[in-house]
């Protein structure tokens, strides 16, 4: 286990013979505290998602192609069936998910409630469909443990927003993704949809 010292040294005079006293503090404990207020500051303590707060701030530095959601169906359901236990576990899975889904290259948040944020880069050359439809799929595969014999699927609905081609507006473009979640959600659930191609 690496240990964290800080080292003071002061010189001393006895009997006119020089001397050096050296005094050594261990601070592994403050160092491995400090770290964890920190950690806790800029992520959800549920998810470990980062918060929106730090999220929008990495966002603006990173932002290259953008996607505002998922909003989870059901989640209302399955608290109220099952207790807010199993339902903060089951954003805890479902935020495990989102981050797998989105891939490596990409940030996820925690917004609050049954809300998240993903930033996804995609090259030039990449779909937006394609992207969308691949995460999908990954959203739906897996299935929540409840009991031994009961499992619960993951259902989210996503608004999706591209920079720059919409905007470059990071409001503008949550924005965006919002409505379109938004009219997507009166038609169905469990889907996703891409924000109307139009400038700010």
């Amino acid at each position: 286990m690496n240990k964290h010292v800080i080292a003071d040294a002061e010189q001393l005079f006895i009997d006119h013979m020089p001397l050096q006293v050296l005094l050594l503090r261990d601070v592994t404990e403050e160092t491995k505290a400090k770290t964890m207020i920190e950690h806790l500051a800029y992520h959800d303590p549920l998810t470990d998602s980062w918060k929106s707060v730090l999220f929008m701030r990495r966002l603006k530095r990173r932002l290259k192609h953008g996607e505002k959601g998922p909003c989870l169906d059901g989640f209302k359901l399955v608290n109220d069936l099952h207790g807010h236990q199993t339902g903060d576990d089951f954003l805890i899975y479902t935020a495990d998910i989102l981050q797998h889904a989105a891939g490596p290259d990409s940030m996820t948040a925690r917004v609050g409630g049954d809300e998240f944020y993903v930033i996804k880069k995609l090259k030039r050359e990449d779909s937006v469909e394609a992207a969308a439809e691949q995460m999908m799929n990954v959203i739906r595969s897996p299935r929540f443990k409840l009991t031994e014999t009961t499992y619960l699927p993951v259902k989210a609905s996503v608004g999706i927003s591209v920079f720059p081609d919409q905007s470059i507006k990071l409001d503008y473009l949550i924005h965006l993704a919002d409505t379109a979640r938004y009219k997507m959600k009166q038609n169905g659930k469990q889907n996703y949809a891409i924000a109307r191609l139009t400038a700010d």
